[in-house]
């Protein structure tokens, strides 16, 4: 699933920010055509993906009691309840195929019943204090923001992992769930591959990199880091001087 929306860049730079994010509720295993995206609605963004995706479902967010049911029998008894409430408001839903906002109108496949499109909404409030910004200020500390939460998640797992020192900064980690990988912080490589394909150290890097007691910023890769030192700009207030850049 894949979620659209558009959020306005503030201060001296107007526009909007288009963002695109997804989840894969299959962990990968559907055949390909399993497309399916939400947005919150907007013409434009509905004409794109009948244009460029005419198989591939679209969602849109609708009312939670007829959108929240699985069977089209309680889908029409909530309709009705709508019905007594306000014609107005059931004519306007009736007007509206459910297969964009009700499960009971969903298709099996993608196995994922999301209705909301909270996966831009969060993206972008993430964001807020970087849309203020020129547009290369305001994609750099995007970027920086997504490496962070990455390496954060990392951290978090490497929490699982016995990094034993093999001696010359290598080492070999074992996770509590199963599994051997040899780090070798000298190279940023895992044998798990994760390392050198991200360029952003795997939570087996971690594990050996906070053995050493170091910066996991200082093993990220030159193109991942932009060839300069990084600073988690989301997370802390930049200077006067800074905001002018």
């Amino acid at each position: 699933m894949v979620g659209f929306d558009g959020a306005f860049i503030k201060g001296q730079h107007p526009g909007q920010l288009l963002s695109a994010v997804g989840i894969d509720a299959n962990n990968g295993i559907d055949t390909g055509h399993g497309w399916v995206f939400i947005t919150d609605k907007q013409k434009g963004l509905g004409q794109a993906i009948e244009a460029l995706k005419p198989d591939a479902e679209h969602r849109h967010c609708r009312l939670w009691a007829a959108a929240r049911s699985t069977i089209v029998p309680w889908w029409e008894a909530e309709m009705d309840n709508i019905m007594e409430i306000s014609a107005p408001a059931h004519a306007w839903l009736q007007a509206r195929p459910a297969i964009h906002w009700s499960r009971s109108h969903f298709t099996t496949g993608p196995k994922c019943d999301i209705l909301l499109n909270n996966l831009c909404e969060c993206f972008n409030s993430a964001i807020l204090e970087a849309r203020d910004k020129p547009i290369i200020t305001m994609v750099e500390r995007i970027r920086t923001y997504l490496m962070l939460r990455i390496i954060e998640k990392n951290l978090k797992d490497s929490g699982s992992c016995i990094a034993q020192n093999a001696g010359g900064n290598r080492f070999q980690v074992t996770h509590m769930l199963g599994g051997q990988y040899a780090v070798d912080l000298n190279t940023h490589s895992c044998s798990c591959r994760k390392w050198d394909l991200y360029g952003i150290p795997c939570c087996h890097g971690l594990a050996a990199i906070s053995r050493q007691q170091r910066s996991p910023i200082t093993y990220v890769s030159e193109v991942k880091s932009g060839h300069r030192p990084i600073k988690p700009p989301l997370y802390h207030k930049q200077s006067a001087k800074e905001d002018k850049d």
